[in-house]
């Protein structure tokens, strides 16, 4: 699944991948992982912390690759851990058929499990985007020397060099 956003000039995507890191282990209880690719990717990575589950064919597990170009954001979510569903399905068939429930349970909460990311993503850059846009009306100020707009945080002016107060 592959989504794309146009997000503000300055998008900070580590705070976006590190957020990200955090709804996988709190909200959803997964072991997940951080890695930053180079300046512009960034991949989050995460798996089902019982191996029960596993055996039940009820883990999940994904990867997000984040990508920014700009004010171009491209999301790219895997699905993965669909051939032991598939296992934990067929043994239960032939077998013993209450056992096809865990793995349908898990296989619909591996298909959910993009879904929700994908929502959570939405949610953060439009809080973001809200964020970023607020702050930039709010806080404009200008050098008192030359009436350059002042970058928030600035300590001195980046055309004039004039100390800010």
């Amino acid at each position: 699944m592959t989504n794309n956003y146009t997000v503000s000039p300055g998008f900070d995507c580590t705070a976006l991948s590190l957020a990200l890191l955090d709804f996988l282990e709190n909200t959803k209880q997964l072991t997940a992982q951080h890695i930053m690719v180079s300046d512009t990717e960034w991949i989050v990575q995460a798996r089902e912390k019982s191996s029960l589950k596993k055996i039940m064919g009820m883990d999940k597990a994904t990867t997000v690759k984040l990508n920014i170009n700009n004010t171009h954001l491209t999301i790219e979510i895997g699905q993965g851990k669909w051939l032991d569903k598939i296992a934990a399905n067929a043994i239960g068939y032939w077998l013993f058929w209450p056992a096809l429930i865990p793995g349908a349970i898990g296989a619909y909460q591996q298909m959910q499990l993009p879904k929700e990311i994908s929502r959570f993503i939405a949610s953060y850059i439009n809080k973001s985007s809200y964020n970023l846009v607020y702050s930039e009306q709010t806080s404009k100020k200008f050098c008192p020397n030359c009436g350059t707009k002042i970058v928030p945080g600035s300590i001195f002016c980046e055309e004039c060099g004039q100390k800010i107060d």
